[in-house]
């Protein structure tokens, strides 16, 4: 191996201390700069270009990111996790580089002196978390390592479902008829068919991500134009996805004949519905008046294509489910945990409504089968933003409550209370609408969520000695959450500031004054104690404009 290979693996090992991470901004007019840049500014058609020629190449070669005018060619790759890393080096396997990927050709560089991310905090970190890990990977292939190593294709054993769909394959439908390489994927979630699986044991491979598209679901300021180049190819994916998977409908689907036909997601993994169990048992007895037959799939974790998993406490869900209405012949449950994605299309494709969280369970009966339903969620994560149409029905956040849980990574993974009688009516709604019924809309009872917004309250009476002291004076407030974005380079400018930073400032060491006493502002604003609202919250939205003191004079 090389002694600056070895060195600058061994450097990697220790990354954190080693090592200052910065945003990459245009060292130099190469290839590297060109692609921070397209990537930064949503281009997509000149990295889709760029893309289409090296992947037609025989080696993968790049400039390299620091040094002028040297070409460098990959000489080994691997994938932790979820991300892929690429060693880079020249002719003499000196001056090397590392790539590595998640959801962009780049998403970060190493150097032998320094780290360069993309202009994604968040996934340029799920990226570094895997950063020390390479040594052990690479030491034992790179002993014998050599320059002419050839460009093997991409890599396709993205593990998560999601990702896998939206920051990968909709990309490779793009090369669905020029692509000369072959994919390496042991284990896939979904391969188009008309690409090639195969191994070249000594090949370099990339991952199929151009862009992450994810910002095309949020509010706020956005950039439609881009929006709506994924939006077309994700469509693209999304009806090829659906047509090579029904090709085996009929192997898979025995046709049966009842009035109403349901799609149930159930979770236990992440973010839950935490009165998932007695909603379902509930819904369905309500629906018993208005269907004579009603046939029921329980949907849960997804196995990789063509294999079964099977998945414990999801399977005693349904069997819980199951026995509520093993009397009932009217009332039929079919499991579909642990299926495959094709198997579930197929069945999918029979219903006439689901009723899923709004997280990775919902591609398939929302984006897959285009069905109508209902999404339910905490109240950060909407995958595919909040839906309100005709057909498509969300859950009110009015009517959800966010359930913290210790060792949940952020919010976005929190489970959740929402009145099943709120979900029922919005059921009943859409139902109403393509079945042409008139089932009634049902009181929703609210003394559980004002319950539970009571002990969520409290958790907010806490000392703030812990918020950042950075600032000591009141008239500071305006210029730091005008510069908010800025100095915490937050990508996404229609983030709510404030809102951001009380939901991170403790895992991202955010900046902000030390304007602010919980204490002294309840017991000086009575109104606000009587209202029950997030006091920090209400003073940062309110307090200035509304003349209060959020802490006590001198």
């Amino acid at each position: 191996m090389s002694k600056e290979i070895e060195k600058i693996l061994k450097k990697i090992k220790n990354w954190e201390d080693e090592y200052i991470v910065k945003e990459y901004i245009n060292i130099k007019e190469d290839e590297i700069s060109n692609l921070y840049q397209w990537q930064k500014n949503k281009d997509f058609n000149k990295l889709l270009n760029f893309w289409k020629d090296i992947i037609s190449q025989e080696y993968l070669e790049l400039d390299h990111p620091i040094i002028p005018n040297l070409k460098t060619r990959a000489i080994e790759s691997t994938q932790i996790g979820t991300s892929n890393f690429v060693i880079f080096a020249d002719e003499n396997l000196e001056n090397p580089w590392i790539l590595g990927q998640l959801v962009r050709m780049v998403d970060i560089i190493v150097t032998m002196d320094n780290i360069y991310r993309s202009e994604s905090i968040l996934e340029s970190n799920i990226v570094l978390s895997s950063l020390n890990k390479i040594e052990s990977v690479f030491i034992n292939s790179l002993q014998s390592i050599k320059y002419n190593v050839k460009f093997a294709g991409f890599r396709l054993q993205q593990p998560r479902p999601y990702h896998h769909f939206y920051d990968q394959i909709n990309y490779l439908y793009l090369l669905e008829n020029n692509y000369p390489k072959k994919i390496l994927c042991e284990k896939t979630f979904f391969l188009p068919e008309n690409f090639d699986k195969g191994i070249i044991s000594d090949g370099v491979y990339l991952i199929p991500s151009l862009m992450h598209g994810i910002s095309r679901f949020k509010k706020g300021n956005r950039n439609l134009e881009f929006e709506k180049v994924i939006e077309k190819i994700d469509e693209r994916m999304e009806h090829s996805v659906y047509t090579q998977s029904m090709k085996d409908f009929d192997k898979i689907v025995r046709k049966e004949d009842f009035d109403l036909i349901l799609w149930f997601s159930i979770s236990v993994e992440k973010r839950s519905w935490i009165d998932q169990n007695e909603a379902f048992i509930n819904i369905v007895n309500l629906l018993k008046k208005y269907f004579k037959t009603i046939k029921i799939y329980i949907d849960g974790m997804t196995a990789e294509d063509g294999l079964t998993i099977q998945n414990k406490e999801e399977e005693e869900i349904f069997k819980n489910l199951d026995e509520a209405f093993i009397k009932d012949k009217s009332i039929n449950l079919t499991s579909l945990i642990g299926k495959d994605y094709k198997t579930k299309i197929c069945y999918c494709s029979t219903i006439n409504l689901f009723i899923t969280s709004a997280g990775t369970s919902s591609i398939i009966p929302l984006r897959f089968c285009k069905k109508p339903g209902v999404l339910h969620s905490n109240s950060k994560l909407w995958l595919f933003g909040e839906i309100n149409t005709n057909t498509i029905k969300c859950a009110n956040h009015s009517m959800i409550i966010d359930i913290k849980e210790k060792g949940k990574p952020d919010d976005s993974f929190d489970s959740y209370y929402i009145p099943w009688q709120h979900i029922y009516n919005l059921t009943a709604e859409v139902l109403n609408q393509i079945k042409g019924t008139n089932i009634k809309i049902i009181d929703v009872p609210t003394e559980k969520i004002e319950k539970l917004r009571d002990t969520i309250f409290k958790d907010y009476i806490v000392p703030e000695s812990h918020i950042i002291k950075e600032f000591n004076e009141l008239k500071g407030y305006d210029i730091c959450w005008k510069d908010y974005h800025k100095n915490n380079m937050i990508e996404d400018l229609s983030t709510d500031p404030i809102i951001h930073y009380i939901n991170n400032w403790r895992k991202m060491n955010l900046s902000i004054n030390d304007i602010f006493d919980t204490f002294y502002y309840l017991e000086k604003y009575p109104d606000i104690k009587k209202a029950k609202v997030n006091p920090l919250l209400h003073f940062y939205r309110h307090g200035i404009k509304e003349n209060r003191k959020g802490i006590k004079s001198e």
